[in-house]
Parts: structure tokens; C-alpha cells; sequence
């Protein structure tokens, strides 16, 4: 029954990426009827953190095959290998959310779950919950803030919706290499990604993984620069304000925010 409606479809919520999820949009595009109500193509994000390689085949992909907006829909660590309270699990956060900007092209990033039960293991004392509020199921007014947390609002505090992506490299490939079953997968370990904002501003994300680093940010026209970071001492903490520098020191395994305004 047709009712009218001025509704999008969206879709697929595919569970990760690959050719399963490119099949899965070309047979919907292939429908007359699916492909005038599709609104965006959504996939999760599962399975391929350190993955840089495949995410941007995939990123390929979609600029050169699909016409519709593109989501990155759902995201949690899994399997969450860190404590709920360890610093790098704000790293992994933001590199994740870096890679699957940058690499994939997508509009939007959505976290799986705001808050979650504790998950500690009996064998380690750790509590591997993946919320970024962590609650104790039998009294949920007994919560924490996850270090994730601050690794994501690093990204949701200073990029507001309307924000677009500008063309950002370091030009240095700085790797980490691991071999499985699947083969040699290629982390790179400074990643960075930088928008325009709507109110004119230019924020740069850079997540760095490993040894502390030195970089240089080459933007002219700005006068004024704020920089806010979370590393093991810091959580999402302004840590400079002023004119911009000609070169910075990024923390080792850190996550760093620069808000360029004029």
C-alpha cells in the first residue's frame, strides 16, 4: 500500500565491510522500487581497527560506485582487549574514527553504545564493558565515564554537524605491521583528519600512536589556535591557546584537537 510518505530508506546496516556489503548495495540498486527510496548506504565498522589498507580500497569504492549517502552506522572495540579506564582505548577510538573518515568516506560515525553494564573478568580484575558510560547493572546511578569517552569527544566537541572533510596527509607513512590468516595488515600510527567547520573554523584531529612526535601544520589566514588533548594524564583538556606555532609535540599515545579560528 502506498501512503505518500516523504521518507528515505536506510540501509543496509551491513556487518562489515567488503564484498558482501558491495553486493548487497548493487543488488538494492538494482531494484527499481529500493533504489528510489534509498536514502544512505549503512555499514558497521567491526573487524578491521588496524586495517588501514582494506579501509581504503573500500573508501574507493564507494566515491567511485555509490550515489547515495554513504554511514558509518555502528562501532564498538570487539573484542574490547583494554580495561574500560586505559587511556589507549581513547587512542582507538580516534583512530578508528580517523581511518573510517578518511578512508571510507562517510558522512556519518555513530558509536554502538552510549552506556553498558561493567564487564570485568574474574581471571584479571579488568572490565572490558565497550560503553563510554559504564554502569553497574543492579544500580545504574553507580557509573563511570570511560576513557573511549574522551577519545570520541575529541572528535563530537569541536566538529559540529555541517562540518566538511578537507583533504589532510602527513606525508609520511609511520606503520605497524601484523600478519594472520588473512594476511599482512598495515597500521599507519599518525593519523589525521581536518574539517572546515560552519562557522569558518579549520579543527585538526591527529592521533598518535607510540613515541611522542613532532609536527607542522602548514595553514595560512588563521590567527588564533586552541589545542585540547587526551593522553594518560589528560582527558579531553585544553592544553594551548594562542598564535599558531611553527611546529607542535604530540604526547605519546595521544589524541590532539586543533581549532584554527581567525
Amino acid at each position: 500500500m502506498e501512503r505518500g510518505l516523504d521518507v528515505k530508506l536506510y540501509a543496509l546496516e551491513s556487518g562489515n565491510i567488503g564484498d558482501t556489503a558491495k553486493n548487497y548495495y548493487n543488488l538494492m540498486m538494482a531494484d527499481e522500487d529500493i533504489s528510489k527510496v534509498l536514502g544512505a548506504y549503512s555499514f558497521h565498522s567491526y573487524f578491521n581497527d588496524n586495517d588501514k589498507v582494506k579501509k581504503d580500497r573500500f573508501g574507493n569504492w564507494i566515491q567511485e560506485s555509490v550515489s547515495v549517502r554513504s554511514d558509518m552506522s555502528e562501532w564498538c572495540e570487539l573484542p574490547s582487549t583494554h580495561d574500560a579506564s586505559d587511556p589507549l582505548t581513547a587512542v582507538i577510538m580516534a583512530r578508528v574514527i580517523s581511518n573510517d573518515i578518511g578512508c571510507l568516506n562517510v558522512n556519518g560515525w555513530s558509536n554502538w553504545v552510549a552506556m553498558n553494564e561493567t564487564g570485568v573478568n574474574p581471571e584479571d580484575g579488568k572490565d572490558y564493558s565497550d560503553g563510554l558510560l559504564v554502569a553497574d547493572p543492579q544500580n545504574t546511578s553507580d557509573f563511570y565515564t570511560s576513557y573511549r569517552y574522551y577519545g570520541y569527544m575529541q572528535y563530537s566537541r569541536f566538529i559540529p554537524a555541517g562540518s566538511k572533510v578537507l583533504g589532510c596527509s602527513d606525508g609520511v607513512y609511520t606503520v605497524a605491521t601484523y600478519k594472520d590468516d588473512e594476511g599482512t595488515h598495515f597500521r599507519e600510527l599518525v593519523n589525521e583528519t581536518a574539517y572546515l567547520t560552519p562557522e569558518g573554523n579549520v579543527v585538526v584531529v591527529v592521533v598518535n600512536e607510540g613515541d611522542s612526535r613532532d609536527l607542522k601544520i602548514n595553514l595560512e589566514g588563521y590567527s588564533n589556535l586552541t589545542v585540547y588533548t587526551t593522553d594518560s594524564e589528560k582527558m579531553c583538556e585544553e592544553v594551548y591557546s594562542g598564535a599558531p606555532q611553527e611546529s607542535y609535540t604530540c604526547a605519546q599515545n595521544s589524541v590532539s584537537t586543533y581549532i584554527f579560528s581567525k
